[in-house]
């Protein structure tokens, strides 16, 4: 069963991550970026948005993946 966006009411099969980050990386001489790391700047920037009408539903991990595999009925909507 796919999740319906609590703002909108569409179905959604993904939500969309957004986050202020700070991403470390090597640059090698052929154009590519290996080892990366994340790191969240302040830990509070993280959302999981609805890809429809980007309604901030989730600021968790664990809460969007049992959004979007059925075990959380409930979502949390962040507006601003």
């Amino acid at each position: 069963m796919t999740p319906h966006c609590p703002n909108c009411g569409k179905e959604i099969g993904h939500l969309t991550y957004s986050a202020n980050e700070i991403i470390v990386a090597k640059f090698t001489k052929d154009g590519k970026y290996v080892d990366e790391t994340h790191a969240d700047v302040d830990g509070k920037s993280i959302e999981y948005n609805c890809p429809e009408c980007s309604e901030s539903l989730f600021r968790s991990e664990a809460d969007a993946k049992n959004f979007l595999t059925g075990k959380l009925q409930e979502a949390k909507t962040y507006g601003p």
